[in-house]
């Protein structure tokens, strides 16, 4: 007997209909140790140009949450502008308040890296790297990261991780916000950006709203949209 056919005119509709949020690729994956619990983070890319998000778990061996959260702002557009480091054999960033304020507003004073030669698998010039985030209470978080690309968004991914660790320690409410200050040093110089950053409790988070359903074809770049199509009567022909 055939399969059942989906009552859909697709088989995965939400990996083809035009208003399908859909989170981006992965940048990377890092391991830390955060009290007493083992981190594992998937660095996911988008889906907005200004937005990070972050997929794993975190256990104690007793217990086990399942993670899935984003952030989104204007400093991740301002990140992209810091200066690509490719060979430099470590970098360091420190995250402060923008008004020059000694605490940083997510808990976390500095990040330090030290980069590796090894690869990832599957992906080509997929580094490693080691990173010290130091804490504003003077402990220290240490992660591995691997399987990014060096030099090409690099700062998202250490960025990224440090507001990961302000939201598993500061547990923040659905649209809370902070600014932050980023500065980059590397080779004996510094770079800094500074932009806000806010927390959603999604990868995706808003869903986009709901297009035009009109049984008349809509085009998009040549294209109609799924729910024109699946809203078109057959007619058949004599």
């Amino acid at each position: 007997m055939p399969d059942n056919q989906p009552t859909s005119q697709h088989r995965f509709e939400r990996s083809v209909v035009a208003t399908a949020p859909k989170p981006g690729h992965q940048l990377a994956q890092a391991a830390f140790q955060l009290a007493d619990q083992s981190v594992i983070l998937s660095v996911i890319e988008g889906p907005e140009n200004d937005a990070l998000g972050f997929s794993g778990m975190a256990t104690n061996f007793e217990r086990t949450r399942l993670l899935r959260f984003g952030v989104r702002g204007s400093l991740w557009e301002r990140v992209c502008e810091l200066p690509r480091s490719p060979r430099e054999p470590s970098v360091r960033q420190v995250f402060r308040h923008p008004r020059g304020e000694d605490s940083s507003p997510i808990g976390v004073a500095e990040a330090r890296m030290v980069f590796s030669s090894l690869r990832a698998a599957g992906r080509p010039d997929a580094d490693s790297a080691a990173v010290s985030y130091l804490l504003t209470d003077g402990q220290a978080v240490r992660a591995a990261v691997t399987g990014y690309q060096r030099g090409w968004y690099w700062e998202h991914v250490t960025v990224g991780i440090a507001t990961a660790i302000w939201v598993l320690r500061a547990d923040p409410v659905e649209g809370q916000q902070v600014t932050l200050t980023v500065e980059h040093v590397v080779g004996g110089e510094r770079f800094e950006v500074t932009g806000a950053i806010t927390y959603r409790d999604s990868i995706i988070g808003t869903a986009m709203p709901a297009q035009n359903t009109s049984t008349q074809p809509e085009k998009t770049n040549g294209h109609r949209l799924t729910q024109a199509l699946t809203a078109e009567p057959l007619v058949a022909a004599r």
